[in-house]
């Protein structure tokens, strides 16, 4: 969704952060970090924009319209001076092939943009928030591989609906497959914080949109506030909040950007996980996907489809239950032990990236075929009673 310019608003400055010293830890610093945690912009100078036709013009060879847009972050925080290359072209399901060649360029109010040609590429400079166009002419030589009748020398009027915007707050945002309550997202300690959270620049209600200038997981500052006693483990630049890890004394994180908190974590302690759907998964199972060991009662390994060089059994376990809602995070591997009956040698390489469960222990090569018995204990979760699975299955 296009975001609505903002006009006179602040920009967003981390040393603003309301309560937050300045000289806080940073992304990116070896081992947990306590305090306030900075998490600052990364901007982006050089940009590629795909091309769309307008749906009349779909498989037409000769005047034909394309289109595209930029949505453009205004502040100290973001690059303003900017390359803009044209990358894919598509009409229709066709990934068009071919040269394109630039002629001419118009901007509609250079006060929010002044763009001009600089070879086949465009020379931005972001000036003012507002909305503008900009009108490139060319030819595209090229076409449709798989439609003959679309392959020439097209004459092409190229338009970039571009918004510049400046960031009043910030929000985080939640996929649902993230876990089943993102508004008020609890998290365990110790564990990963699940895939699909985001935090996005916003407008003054609250609506979060996507820079073009900013890397897609650096989008806008603010800080990951501590309590006191907690440390955080931060993941690479490039997984955004991905695996965010907090360890220490249970409470809440908050979430602050120049307008102050725009979102709270819950921490709790590993006791407070209520349930756990523990599991054993033979990686690239039957037709391709994860077989979970014991799902299928009678269903013997000769049943799966699996390579005859893939004898894995992996210990792992897929949503779990704290507070009464679904966590946010996954499991902290030391947490759990596994053993299976008769022993098995450990998995040097197991499979990280189980699609529905997270692995939490290496696994085993099963060598041999019989009867085995599967043993997943995690005898701190569920107030100190302990959670626990087995499975008894045989192996042939």
């Amino acid at each position: 969704m296009r975001p609505t310019p903002l006009l006179a608003l602040a920009a967003l400055s981390l040393g603003a952060l309301a309560g937050c010293d300045p000289a806080t830890a940073k992304v990116g610093r070896d081992g947990p970090v306590t305090g306030d945690v900075e998490i600052e912009v990364v901007g982006r100078s050089e940009l590629v924009v795909g091309a769309w036709a307008q749906p009349e013009n779909h498989l037409v060879v000769g005047k034909t319209d394309f289109s595209s847009y930029l949505t453009l972050g205004l502040g100290e925080d973001y690059p303003a001076e900017l390359t803009v290359e044209v990358g894919g072209v598509w009409q229709s399901r066709c990934a068009l092939e071919g040269t394109w060649s630039a002629d001419s360029l118009e901007v509609g109010d250079e006060a929010v943009v002044e763009a001009k040609l600089k070879g086949d590429t465009i020379a931005l400079d972001v000036r003012g928030a507002g909305e503008t166009e900009i009108i490139m002419t060319g030819t595209f030589d090229g076409g449709c591989t798989w439609f003959p009748e679309a392959i020439g020398a097209w004459d092409v009027t190229f338009t970039i609906e571009v918004a510049v915007v400046e960031p009043v707050s910030a929000v985080l945002e939640g996929q649902p497959y993230s876990c089943a309550n993102t508004e008020e997202p609890v998290v365990v300690q110790g564990g990963p914080l699940n895939q699909g959270f985001q935090v996005l620049p916003a407008d003054a209600d609250g609506t979060g949109f996507h820079l073009d200038n900013a890397e897609p997981t650096r989008q806008v500052a603010y800080a990951l506030r501590l309590p006191d006693g907690a440390s955080a483990t931060l993941p690479p630049m490039e997984a955004g909040l991905t695996g965010l890890v907090i360890d220490g004394a249970p409470g809440e994180v908050s979430l602050v950007a120049a307008s102050g908190e725009f979102a709270v974590l819950e921490v709790a302690a590993p006791s407070e996980v209520e349930a756990a759907e523990m599991a054993f998964v033979v990686p690239w199972g039957a037709m391709g996907t994860n077989y979970v060991v014991g799902s299928e009662p009678g269903l013997v390994w000769a049943d799966l489809y699996v390579a005859s060089d893939v004898r894995q059994v992996i210990p792992a376990v897929g949503k779990m239950t704290v507070r009464g809602r679904e966590s946010c995070s996954g499991a902290d591997p030391d947490w759990f032990t596994a053993t299976v009956d008769p022993d098995e040698p450990l998995l040097e390489d197991a499979d990280s990236t189980l699609p529905s469960h997270q692995p939490v222990h290496p696994g085993w090569e099963i060598t041999s075929w019989g009867e085995y018995s599967f043993t997943l204990e995690a005898p701190e979760l569920a107030g100190g009673a302990g959670l626990s699975h087995q499975v008894d299955v045989v192996m042939r």
